[in-house]
């Protein structure tokens, strides 16, 4: 469960991308046209991420589990 919650903000750009974009576009490593493409993509990455971890918890908590269920029988005993 905390393997998939941390998978899913790993994707996240975050704000150090548009500190890099904007010194790669300052250097001439850039073209403005992709610098604009780059930072839409993170923001759009930086907007979805909060919706992306509600939708995550509401798969891990919800009616669809990824664990084994809990079994209610008791646990076998080896008589020696």
């Amino acid at each position: 469960r905390s393997s998939l919650m941390l998978g899913s903000v790993l994707w996240l750009g975050g704000e150090f991308a548009f500190v890099v974009f904007n010194e790669a576009d300052r250097v001439g490593l850039l073209e403005r046209a992709n610098h604009d493409r780059l930072v839409a993509v993170v923001g759009v990455s930086m907007a979805l991420t909060p919706l992306l971890l509600l939708g995550m918890q509401r798969i891990l908590n919800g009616p669809l589990r990824l664990h084994a269920p809990k079994s209610d029988r008791p646990f076998d005993t080896i008589d020696a």
